[in-house]
């Protein structure tokens, strides 16, 4: 899951988006609200963190000094998105490579399993995009593609299906994984939703979240936006909100524990049932002028998220937060996690930063 300064994930720009429509694409019919969601108290906040070293800034291991758009890691690679290119660093060792080079697009959001990789590609001279995939193993001369004309913003992927947002529309599209083109598939959320900012894939399980409509300049208020569940098995989509309302905000990351669905908005850190049960805040956030960039990823035991250039780390069962490390003011350019390690993009006020690595 990846955060971009020039995207919609920067709160103060995720509004109402134009709508457009899309080939072949069914709408599915209004979401559905689970009855009375169950909330509990507040997790009592930590107003300041305490620093994992006090000492000064933990700045990590500088795997690049590229600023990527997007972060992804599966089979050995940190896979990033860079300018025109699809990149990739071996864990084991080794030179940073191109995977992938695109000629009249920029590749954005990026996601990686077993499988192989999937990334979103936004044209140059148009709001359209693409979405292509490739295995671990090298992309072909014209990789798998999907697209409906709709933009493309962030990507999931399940072993039989891909998913992604689209801001232009304000719709999650879903489609099987092993099928290019544009003529299959369905959209997952109506053009009434405003416009999707995360999304994650379990299986035949979707998860997304709307931002609502913020106030300029990260102010408190605007409309509210919602996290959204639905069954992608079918050949059509019913969403259901399970966590919406003032308390939560603007959410801007999602991601998943057993059970339970993690999101990241301008009001805090939230954990919610698959179910839209229990609904729980479980850290307060601090957003910057300028810096309100998001993401958040999990292990399923523990949370990291990122604001800007801070980022965070609580365990997933009783959160209480603390700062691994504060660069000062900038933006978050993606998150990823795995056994041994955290990844994250920077990019600093000047426009330069990379991807620093953490160990856990």
């Amino acid at each position: 899951m990846g955060g971009d300064a020039r995207d919609a994930a920067v709160t103060e720009d995720a509004g109402m988006p134009d709508v457009a429509t899309v080939p072949d694409v069914a709408t599915v019919p209004d979401v559905a609200t689970v009855p009375d969601v169950a909330t509990v108290p507040d997790v009592a906040p930590v107003d300041v963190p305490p620093q994992v070293d006090s000492g000064g800034p933990v700045e990590g291991d500088l795997l690049t000094m590229e600023v990527p758009s997007d972060l992804a890691v599966a089979a050995g690679y940190l896979y990033y998105t860079h300018d025109t290119t699809v990149r990739r660093i071996p864990l084991g060792g080794g030179p940073t490579e191109t995977f992938y080079r695109a000629m009249m697009s920029a590749p954005q959001g990026i996601a990686a399993d077993a499988d192989g990789v999937a990334w979103t590609e936004r044209f140059a001279s148009s709001v359209a995009g693409i979405v292509r995939s490739c295995p671990h193993a090298g992309c072909p001369a014209t990789p798998m593609a999907y697209s409906g004309g709709e933009s493309s913003g962030a990507v999931a992927l399940a072993p039989t299906r891909v998913a992604w947002t689209s801001p232009t529309i304000a719709s999650v599209l879903v489609r099987s994984r092993a099928m290019g083109g544009g003529s299959t598939g369905y959209r997952a959320a109506g053009q009434s939703q405003y416009a999707p900012t995360s999304l994650v894939l379990d299986g035949d399980e979707l998860f997304w979240t709307t931002a609502g409509i913020p106030l300029p300049g990260g102010a408190p208020g605007g409309t509210p936006g919602t996290v959204l569940r639905c069954n992608v098995s079918g050949s059509t989509c019913a969403p259901t909100a399970i966590a919406q309302g003032a308390m939560i905000g603007h959410p801007q990351r999602i991601a998943l524990g057993p059970g339970v669905v993690f999101f990241l908005t301008n009001n805090g850190l939230f954990r919610v049932g698959r179910d839209g049960t229990g609904l729980t805040r479980l850290a307060t956030v601090t957003t910057f002028a300028g810096a309100n960039t998001f993401d958040l990823a999990t292990d399923g035991t523990t949370l990291y998220w990122a604001i800007g250039l801070t980022l965070y780390r609580c365990a997933a069962a009783a959160c209480t937060p603390e700062t691994i490390t504060s660069l000062g003011s900038g933006f978050t350019q993606g998150l990823e996690v795995d056994a041994t390690s955290v990844y994250w993009g920077t990019m600093n006020v000047g426009r330069t930063g990379g991807i620093r690595r953490f160990a856990r």
